[in-house]
């Protein structure tokens, strides 16, 4: 156990300065080599999931200053879980024994203001969007406006994360941790926890 919050933890130092670089505009640089890849091909071992949105501003590898391997990428818009997202923690979690989970929303996240402006305007959206806004917009009824929306859409997120019944039990087991953040635009993480 203590062995595990000592791994947690440095995971979420490692997370923090490569995310103070990033801020900086000090990247270190990752190792991409050829070296690197073929290393990959007899398989992976990232040291954290993160699910997050699928926004091109939201490049996960980059504003943690991580290079390939390391994360394992959980991205759907306005960082929803549905089956499928859901899945591939479960496979992360038992087959590449990843004990951390971060679920990072952001600053002007689309879902998330299409979700909120649904609520207040009442607006309809064609085709999937309108069943992606209307899961969130169902989580965000309290919301006082678009940016408390994102936080409460992290949460929700962790809500449902739990919600697996391979999880939960690893959870409670403290065998597994969820942490949250939140990604500003000027490439700061405020991390939530």
């Amino acid at each position: 156990m203590k062995e595990m919050n000592m791994e947690i933890n440095r995971i979420i130092e490692k997370l923090k300065h490569g995310n103070k670089r990033f801020f900086e505009g000090k990247n270190k640089l990752v190792d991409l080599s050829k070296e690197r890849r073929k290393f990959l091909k007899e398989g992976q071992k990232p040291s954290i999931i993160i699910v997050g949105c699928a926004d091109s501003r939201v490049t996960l590898a980059h504003i943690f200053n991580m290079g390939i391997g390391e994360i394992f990428e959980v991205k759907l818009a306005g960082n929803v879980v549905d089956d499928f997202a859901l899945a591939s923690i479960e496979y992360a979690v038992e087959n590449l024994d990843v004990k951390l989970i971060l679920v990072l929303g952001h600053e002007g996240c689309g879902a998330v203001m299409a979700a909120y402006d649904k609520l207040i305007d009442n607006l309809k959206y064609n085709g999937h969007i309108e069943i992606l806004a209307s899961k969130i917009m169902k989580k965000i009824k309290n919301a006082k406006n678009c940016e408390e929306a994102v936080y409460i859409n992290i949460k929700n997120t962790i809500n449902e994360i739990k919600e697996s019944y391979i999880l939960k039990k690893l959870i409670e087991k403290k065998q597994l941790q969820i942490i949250s953040a939140k990604y500003h635009l000027n490439g700061l993480v405020e991390f939530l926890d």
